[in-house]
């Protein structure tokens, strides 16, 4: 969010055949994401790291408006059978 061009828009959805949680995150700057290298002190650019090592698999796609930068976690069974059968 850091670096969004403008309003952003923010998407979670369920991903129907595994289940997995699906995140997406559109802003108005064409400008694709990329892998910074960073030392021990400083204090940005590992957004992409922790996406690469929390998520099964993230990338980006380029929009009329601009880019969307997406990634998919999978859910544990049992939080997920938690989470199903809460009331809404």
């Amino acid at each position: 969010l850091q670096h969004a061009g403008g309003p952003i828009r923010l998407t979670l959805s369920l991903c129907s055949a595994d289940r997995a949680v699906r995140c997406e995150v559109a802003d108005e700057d064409p400008g694709q994401p990329r892998v910074c290298a960073t030392d021990g002190d400083d204090e940005s650019g590992r957004g992409l790291h922790l996406l690469d090592l929390l998520s099964r698999c993230w990338g980006s796609t380029r929009t009329a408006a601009g880019k969307v930068v997406w990634f998919e976690l999978h859910v544990l069974p049992v939080a997920l059978r938690a989470a199903l059968q809460k009331p809404a």
